[in-house]
């Protein structure tokens, strides 16, 4: 946590927060990640919802047979 703190602390006195956010963060974003709505699309398939289910109903099972089965 203190290096961390040291990090920001370094990034504000020497180029600015809001320098670093600009270019970094920003820039690097409108230049290659792609766009949002591209990127929420992925996750509004409909075979994700069947393997979420899947996967739900098997720890579900998981957990009983670990609860029902003695120590």
């Amino acid at each position: 946590m203190a290096g961390l703190l040291l990090a920001g602390l370094l990034i504000k006195f020497t180029a600015g927060l809001n320098n670093y956010w600009h270019w970094t963060i920003q820039f690097a974003a409108s230049r290659r990640a792609p766009p949002l709505a591209e990127m929420i699309g992925v996750y509004r398939d409909k075979t994700l919802l069947l393997w979420l289910a899947l996967i739900a109903v098997g720890a579900f099972f998981l957990c009983y047979h670990a609860a029902a089965t003695p120590h």
